[in-house]
């Protein structure tokens, strides 16, 4: 609340009562003269800052609003509002300010002309969209394809490899009726883990596991190079793309698709010596900026889903 320059360009000021402008007007007072002389050496622009004379002012330029009642009228004075006071005592004019926008921030003061300024956004952890504008795609997404290729290439792989998948459950039928059930059978596993290595189920394991590794990076380098996507995103409507290239998803690079397909062989790999490496790495996307996992980072690729437009 207080005295402001009066926004219909008068010369005088008109008073704002916190929420709309009223009719009382007054003339501006003088600015006061100062006879003190400065000691110490203080700079005049130390001094209070002076109102400037609303004389001094830009004048401010009228704008027109037009109803929806008068929108067809051709009469200008009735497409207008008028600078003068409304029916309820306060004045319509030009300066009154108008409802700010939810996503802007309200005055903690009376002044009108702090009721606009825009908030500033936090920055996001990471981002939501390609370089390019198209949406990265979510990590829930990304599972539910993973889920499905896994599928894909366990079925693939039980039936290429069909004796080493029966020399395994056989090794496990055996370890179970020597221990009596599959509780104790994982409590021995863990007190002497030689006594499983003994009965052949490590070895019909590790073979299943390693098949399934070189069958998963041969499968994706082939669906990304021709697709650029595995079975799993092609469901999900998800595609393999460059770094900041989302619009250009019909197919990956050849090379681009091996180094990828490579890298992730390699953590599947080194999984096997270095515990919870692919699990870091699935669970990478939700950290790191561009929501790439190990293999994406290695071979410049993000993970974009498609709109069902």
């Amino acid at each position: 609340m207080g005295w402001y320059p009066d926004p219909a360009g008068s010369a005088k000021e008109r008073y704002w009562d916190g929420s709309r402008w009223t009719r009382n007007l007054r003339n501006p007072p003088e600015p006061p003269r100062s006879h003190r002389s400065h000691q110490n050496g203080l700079p005049e622009s130390l001094e209070p800052i002076r109102r400037r004379h609303s004389a001094e002012e830009p004048r401010r330029k009228v704008v027109q609003r037009r109803s929806a009642h008068s929108a067809g009228s051709s009469n200008p004075a009735a497409s207008s509002d008028s600078a003068g006071p409304d029916d309820s005592g306060s004045y319509r004019g030009s300066g009154t300010p108008s409802q700010p926008d939810p996503g802007q921030i309200q005055p903690q003061s009376g002044n009108p002309y702090e009721a606009y300024r825009q908030p500033q956004r936090a920055a996001s952890r990471t981002d939501t969209t390609t370089s390019d504008g198209v949406p990265l795609a979510g990590w829930w997404w990304r599972v539910l394809s993973t889920i499905i290729d896994q599928a894909i290439i366990w079925t693939l792989v039980a039936v290429l490899l069909r004796s080493q998948l029966n020399a395994y459950l056989e090794a496990a039928q055996r370890l179970a009726v020597q221990y009596g059930s599959v509780s104790r059978l994982l409590e021995v596993a863990r007190t002497n883990p030689n006594a499983v290595v003994s009965a052949e189920l490590t070895e019909a394991l590790s073979t299943l596991v390693f098949a399934a590794i070189i069958l998963q990076a041969v499968y994706q380098f082939v669906m990304l190079a021709v697709f650029s996507a595995s079975v799993g995103q092609l469901i999900s409507g998800l595609r393999v793309v460059e770094v900041g290239h989302g619009r250009q998803h019909r197919r990956l690079k050849p090379w681009r698709a091996g180094l990828r397909a490579a890298a992730w062989g390699l953590v599947a790999v080194l999984n096997s010596f270095i515990g919870m490496l692919t699990v870091v790495s699935y669970l990478l996307p939700l950290f790191q900026r561009r929501r790439q996992t190990i293999h994406d980072l290695v071979a410049g690729t993000q993970v974009i889903r498609l709109s069902r437009d």
